[in-house]
């Protein structure tokens, strides 16, 4: 086989594919006579690489006498060859190709041609898409090709139209009527992608290019999109950067750019932008902006102006405000001033027009608001301030009024001024703070608000108070910022202060010793009328002897109380102690005791009869029964001869006795002592001088001491 090019002209190559696809073979008369059948059409293709494109085209003819079609074939063969092999090069618009193969295969029933060539010798290989179009060169003319079979050696991504099967490596169409059949089939060897261009903000008929990659694509306009195939890859799709639409308008892309790597639909949006001329500086939309020509964009926009001032001094001022505006030859007025600015081809003039006035500088601060600036003259202005500012709930500031410099100007809280000079006032306040007592009795003044750096007097207009018949409130000091027993307290007011009134319950205490003895009373808090013990206090109610009277003695019996709890007494020492919760009502009981006075007569009675019996018997007046002598004269014996040991005996007892009597006083003088702890940490208890942990502590150890005390006495004193 020869490699060659095709020159096969095309008006005949499509009177032959007109022949082959309705069985009527364009060659001669003779031959259109003899061979003249109706055929099934097909190609198969096979893509070895991308050097390596094979591609068959055959027809079969329909005929039941296969033999005697092929004798007809015969004598035309090379016209049916050439007819075959200018389908191939049409249907691939091949500029150079290889006769791979031909002939006719009898199992088949079918005449066939194979060409080879590569991708690059294909007119419909796309090189940006890596893509092979073919076309079906029988559809225009009202045929079609009736199967295509593309086989794979190499990576496909995909093919369209989408075909009738598929397998691992090979697709196949099957066209069974003309509708069916399509017009292309194309073969996608690596992944595309699809780039839809949309443009916003032009107006109709103004459109921009499209370059992908800096390579002109196409033209995208309102409503009509680009939309470009590509091979997948990173592309850098832009648009014209700038549009122009006359002398005063052009239209500018707010991004003119993108860069994608997969399908994406890019939308460019444009804005209009109008040309302005200014005869001054404008302020537009708070950016300034110098005399000349500037773009901006079509809309509404506010323009100011900052009218320049002259100085006649720090305080006073030529100053110059807007008179009118004129913008493309319509006034506006105000400053500032709403305008919209658009054209549709030429630039906006704006031209400011400016009047002069007067200006005083005014500086009013400390008030509610600040008022500062320059003011023209006559206008009216306000200032207000409150009659008192909070700083915290207890601190706050006074109002004293407005003051020029030192001189006061106004003690009024609400100015009005005609501005007709320059003016500088500043409000003046004063520093209170909240002096604030709590007293549940309200028998407490002096509490309010106060000047920094005064002098507070805070007092009480009682300090007791009658609740009921022997029961008072008193007071006890007070606490909080301030701490003292006085009541009336003096002081500085330099910052807030809170004071708090203590007060405590106190009771009268009532003892009836019920006989003539002398007594005291400890733990009173004060006396008035009697003693008056706060609730709670440790009260003692000591007698001085708890025995009165020889030989008929009162014995100290016991005490009847009322308004004690946790009473303790010891009636050999005669005192009573308990704490104080009500009106206290104490009366001693006392007993009848004549043992002495029994003693005394028996003794006296026995001495004296003795005495008598002796004398008489002696000086025998009296003679008594032999029994009575016999028994006095043994006790007469017995009172000799037993007379030394009595009177060591009672020189022993009465030793002893000392010892004890002398035992007894430091016992009772040590009991004293602990009950007198006992007293002294009740009433430091009560005045908050201890902890109730140490309270306990030492009072455990008391009560301990003085019960083994006792103890102590009463073994002595039996």
């Amino acid at each position: 086989m020869e490699i060659y090019r095709l020159f096969i002209a095309i008006p005949a190559f499509l009177l032959l594919a007109i022949v082959l696809r309705f069985s009527a073979l364009a060659l001669s008369t003779q031959a259109q006579a003899m061979c003249e059948v109706a055929r099934y059409l097909g190609n198969d293709i096979w893509v070895y690489g991308r050097d390596d494109i094979r591609v068959m085209a055959w027809f079969k003819p329909i005929v039941f006498d296969w033999e005697s079609w092929k004798s007809c074939f015969y004598e035309y063969e090379d016209f049916y060859y050439q007819g075959l092999i200018n389908r191939i090069a049409y249907m691939f618009r091949l500029s150079r190709a290889l006769i791979w193969d031909y002939g006719i295969d009898d199992s088949e029933r079918k005449v066939y041609v194979t060409l080879r060539f590569s991708l690059s010798e294909s007119g419909f290989y796309n090189d940006e898409l890596d893509s092979l179009t073919f076309q079906d060169i029988f559809k225009p003319q009202g045929g079609w090709i009736d199967e295509v079979h593309v086989y794979f050696s190499i990576p496909f991504h995909s093919v369209d139209p989408p075909p009738t099967s598929r397998g691992f490596n090979e697709v196949h169409w099957i066209n069974p009527t003309y509708d069916q059949a399509p017009l292309r089939y194309t073969i996608y060897f690596s992944p595309i992608i699809t780039i839809r261009v949309e443009v916003s903000g032009l107006p109709s008929g103004i459109g921009t290019q499209v370059y992908i990659n800096k390579a002109l694509k196409g033209k995208a306009a309102l409503n009509q999109p680009l939309e470009v195939t590509v091979k997948k890859a990173s592309y850098t799709v832009s648009v014209d950067p700038e549009i122009s639409a006359g002398s005063g308008v052009k239209y500018v892309a707010s991004q003119s750019s993108f860069t994608t790597s997969e399908s994406a639909k890019l939308t460019f949006h444009y804005t209009k932008m109008v040309k302005v001329v200014l005869n001054t500086t404008v302020i537009i939309d708070g950016s300034p902006f110098s005399p000349g020509e500037h773009w901006l964009q079509a809309g509404m926009h506010t323009l100011r102006v900052d009218a320049p001032s002259r100085l006649v001094s720090s305080a006073e001022r030529i100053a110059y405000s807007v008179d009118k505006w004129i913008i493309s030859g319509k006034e506006y007025f105000g400053n500032p001033v709403d305008v919209n600015i658009d054209s549709n081809e030429k630039p906006v003039s704006i031209i400011v027009r400016l009047s002069e006035f007067k200006e005083f500088y005014v500086s009013i601060k400390g008030g509610d608001e600040d008022v500062e600036g320059w003011y023209r003259e006559g206008t009216k202005i306000e200032a207000n301030a409150a009659d008192f500012k909070t700083v915290r709930t207890d601190v706050r500031d006074v109002f004293q009024g407005w003051y020029d410099g030192e001189r006061l100007y106004s003690r009024s809280n609400r100015l009005v001024i005609t501005v007709d000079k320059p003016i500088n006032l500043q409000a003046k306040w004063i520093r209170e703070y909240m002096v604030t007592v709590e007293d549940p009795l309200n028998a407490a003044v002096g509490g309010g608000w106060y000047s920094a750096g005064s002098t507070a007097e805070v007092r009480i207009t009682r300090e007791m108070i009658p609740l009921q018949e022997n029961e008072v409130i008193i007071f006890k000091g007070w606490e909080g910022d301030i701490s003292s027993r006085d009541p009336v307290i003096r002081f500085t007011v330099d910052s807030p202060k809170k004071l708090t009134v203590i007060w405590k319950k106190a009771f009268k205490v009532s003892f009836d010793p019920d006989i003539n003895v002398e007594y005291s009373i400890d733990g009173c808090s004060f006396w008035s009328d009697g003693c008056w013990a706060e609730e709670g206090a440790l009260i003692t109610i000591r007698l001085s002897v708890s025995r009165v009277g020889f030989p008929v003695a009162y014995v100290l019996d016991g005490f009847s109380t009322t308004g004690l709890r946790q009473v303790w007494m010891d009636l050999r020492m005669g005192y009573l102690q308990g704490s104080v919760e009500s009106p206290v009502y104490v009366r001693a009981r006392w007993r009848t005791d004549y043992t002495a006075l029994v003693i005394v007569i028996v003794a006296v009675t026995v001495v004296l009869g003795t005495f008598a019996f002796v004398y008489l018997t002696r000086v025998g007046k009296l003679h008594p029964p032999p029994q009575v002598a016999t028994i006095f004269a043994k006790f007469l014996k017995l009172t000799s001869k037993g007379e030394t040991q009595i009177i060591q005996a009672t020189a022993e007892t009465a030793a002893k006795t000392i010892v004890a009597e002398q035992e007894i006083k430091k016992l009772e003088a040590e009991l004293s002592k602990y009950v007198e702890y006992l007293n002294k940490l009740e009433v430091m208890k009560a005045s908050g001088q201890i902890s109730d942990e140490i309270y306990d502590q030492l009072k455990n150890e008391y009560i301990k001491e003085i019960e083994k005390i006792k103890i102590k006495l009463e073994n002595l004193k039996e």
